[in-house]
């Protein structure tokens, strides 16, 4: 009798846990995506005297074949990873792009996992169907003309 009471709620449990995953808004997000990143930067460059100088601007786009993941550790978050690298932001802080962790709100909106933390970064979000969209813009210094911006797409597979 108690080998049937267990086996029941082995069964019972198993059940629930299942829907609840089924259940999951985040189900819908999780996959391969193919991201386009541009990095809009803009730097000071010197040119032998420290007094001497000037504005350099760049812009590159780069592909990358990442991911989005569930977060195991809370319901409300994910996982990204959009690049191989770094970021150093405000307070040095690191954003590592193989594994960015955002929370979820409203559905569709993102928010930067530890933001209130970071100095002179500005971001932006969303996910929805089989887009992700963020941008994350890092300034500072010379009264914020320094700066770097990634705008980040990402689509699923």
């Amino acid at each position: 009798m108690k080998r049937l009471i267990l086996l029941l709620l082995l069964i019972v449990s198993f059940i629930l846990s299942c829907e609840k995953d089924e259940n999951d808004f985040r189900n819908v997000f999780i996959g391969e995506y193919n991201y386009s990143i541009n990095l809009v930067k803009n730097s000071f460059e010197f040119e032998g005297d420290p007094s001497g100088g000037h504005f350099v601007l760049s812009d590159t786009i780069t592909n990358y074949l990442g991911s989005v993941e569930k977060a195991t550790f809370d319901a409300d978050k994910i996982i990204v990873n959009w690049g191989k690298d770094s970021i150093k932001v405000g307070n040095d802080i690191l954003i590592d792009k193989q594994n960015t962790i955002f929370s979820i709100y409203e559905g569709v909106f993102l928010k930067l996992e530890h933001l209130d933390d970071m100095d002179e970064v500005y971001f932006s979000g969303l996910i929805q169907g089989d887009t992700i969209k963020f941008s994350l813009m890092k300034y500072g210094g010379m009264a914020h003309q320094l700066y770097s911006d990634w705008s980040v797409v990402g689509t699923k597979n």
